[in-house]
């Protein structure tokens, strides 16, 4: 897991990451979706309900002290750096727990 972590801190600071981008609204659409791939890390551990949505899928990262270094990236971003615990069905699972979120 420390090395995982080291990698993505080794990456956010060469800046190997693509830029987030912020929570987006659908025109005309009240409530806003998060997802792995538009929410920085930071705004998604901010909303109380997306956190329990990461708790429950990705523990082991989002309790890591480490992860505050990748705060303004997307789970997308990192998942490079951790793809055996961000797969892309877990990713999908994450997002289907935040679009539920919405309604």
């Amino acid at each position: 897991m420390k090395k995982i972590i080291t990698t993505l801190i080794i990456g956010a600071a060469l800046g190997a990451a693509s830029p987030a981008f912020a929570n987006s609204h659908e025109e005309g659409e009240a409530a806003h979706v998060m997802t792995t791939s538009n929410t920085t890390i930071d705004a998604l551990m901010a909303d109380e309900a997306a956190l329990a949505v990461l708790n429950e899928h990705i523990p082991e990262i989002v309790n890591n002290p480490q992860i505050s270094m990748a705060a303004g990236m997307t789970l997308h971003d990192i998942q490079m750096y951790a793809p055996d615990q961000l797969t892309n069905e877990k990713l999908a699972e994450i997002d289907a727990g935040l679009a539920h979120l919405a309604h």
